[in-house]
């Protein structure tokens, strides 16, 4: 009973307590291009790829590496050939680690 009176009391969802809709447009070439069927750790044993995690967070990690390369330099994806490009196959071994 005493939940019930406190439930009530909280204002209630409006126009005065609404945020404002906010849009942000990312650029798409600074993340990267991993596609899940082409990690071993995103398929089941029939081989079949599913929603996979790992690749999501290294796309992600290769955008913030590009977009702020003086706070990650190369530490979310290491540069394995030293080219300082984010390659494919970086991504891959990238995605194998997290899985």
């Amino acid at each position: 009973m005493f939940a019930l009176v406190m439930v009530s009391l909280l204002p209630l969802p409006g126009a005065a307590t609404a945020a404002p809709v906010v849009e942000i447009q990312l650029p798409n070439a600074q993340f990267g291009n991993l596609n899940q069927n082409d990690v071993d750790a995103c398929k089941d044993a029939s081989g079949q790829s599913f929603s996979c995690g790992a690749v999501a967070v290294v796309n992600s990690f290769a955008f913030l590496q590009r977009r702020y390369p003086q706070v990650y330099d190369e530490s979310l994806i290491p540069d394995l050939n030293s080219n300082h490009l984010i390659d494919y196959d970086e991504l891959k071994e990238a995605a194998q680690e997290v899985a």
